[in-house]
């Protein structure tokens, strides 16, 4: 099939008609969740002491909720693509399954891709796609140890971090407009259609990965009932 950089953006965007009001409210969910826990820990203050301890429980809320909610908001599209009426709470799923492998995978993407960063930018950008499918592959297969999905993931993008990286480039113009909309329109339309068309990607990927003998179904799959 081979990856079709247009037809994946069709059927995102088919998907955000399908189910417009249900994705805008999953995307909503996310950013006020997320807004609302930078707003606790975003004390200002002259004291060091203060300082340095917001700091802490800013990491700490990054690591252990705000990371886990990006992650889920992510597989949600993933798995209504997959799921008709898929229920808006789904998207919680990180936090009742593995949340201890969930947070450490997300930890894992965040550090890998820093440290690669920190030699240039266009390294970090490159592993950063690499490490770009272990969210979908984890959400397939919630008991699979984040070192694994992780590694999936690097064989699944070899010869298609490009293809991701050019989607990603396709909706440029659509952030431009948003940005000009104060995100409004990135909230009812670009970025749900954005996650579905990311959703249809992975499909695409993985089931070329499957055919080409990249990686195999009892690597995928085989983690399903531990």
């Amino acid at each position: 099939m081979g990856f079709d950089r247009i037809r994946i953006k069709e059927n995102g965007k088919l998907h955000y008609q399908n189910n417009k009001w249900q994705n805008v409210l999953v995307v909503l969910i996310n950013m006020l969740i997320v807004g609302g826990v930078q707003v606790i820990v975003r004390v200002s203050g002259d004291n060091w002491f203060v300082a340095m301890f917001i700091s802490l429980v800013s990491i700490a809320a990054s690591l252990l909720v705000v990371n886990i909610i990006a992650m889920g908001t992510m597989t949600w599209f993933h798995r209504s693509i997959k799921t008709e009426g898929l229920k808006m709470e789904e998207m919680f799923w990180p936090f009742k399954e593995d949340y201890g492998g969930n947070v450490l995978m997300m930890f894992l993407i965040a550090l890998y891709t820093a440290l690669w960063s920190m030699l240039f930018v266009i390294p970090g950008i490159v592993k950063g796609y690499s490490y770009s499918l272990a969210i979908y592959i984890k959400s397939e297969n919630p008991n699979i140890p984040a070192s694994k999905a992780i590694e999936l993931s690097k064989k699944m993008t070899d010869g298609r971090k490009m293809d991701l990286f050019v989607l990603d480039l396709s909706f440029i113009g659509w952030g431009i407009l948003s940005a000009l909309t104060l995100n409004i329109l990135g909230i009812l339309y670009v970025i749900p259609y954005q996650y579905a068309a990311k959703a249809f990607a992975y499909e695409e990927i993985k089931e070329e990965a499957l055919a080409n003998q990249k990686v195999s179904e009892a690597e995928l799959f085989g983690y399903a009932n531990l």
